[in-house]
């Protein structure tokens, strides 16, 4: 489901996001470029912690985290799991 079927609530919390958040991944930890094309592959995109096939929350503040757009896409339906690679907490300033 792409960001476009979603509902208007969801596009103001990507935003929202976007502009907060940290460039860091919450999945591998390494920086996000923001200035890189949509689809490509080390692009910012928001990531559903528990994704909206398992029931996650469309638009909640605490289901959306940065993720580079390979990192959100392999991931697939699976709830996240920060950070399974080398260790860097940096993703932890998202949450403050």
């Amino acid at each position: 489901m792409g960001a476009s079927e979603l509902g208007g609530d969801y596009r103001k919390a990507r935003a929202r996001l976007r502009a907060e958040a940290t460039p860091y991944c919450h999945l591998c930890g390494r920086y996000i470029d923001r200035s890189l094309p949509r689809y490509h592959p080390w692009s910012w995109t928001a990531d559903h912690v528990v994704p909206l096939a398992n029931g996650g929350a469309e638009a909640s503040a605490y289901n959306l985290k940065p993720a580079h757009w390979h990192c959100n896409t392999s991931k697939g339906k699976r709830a996240t799991q920060p950070n399974s690679g080398k260790p860097n907490l940096k993703w932890l300033y998202t949450l403050l």
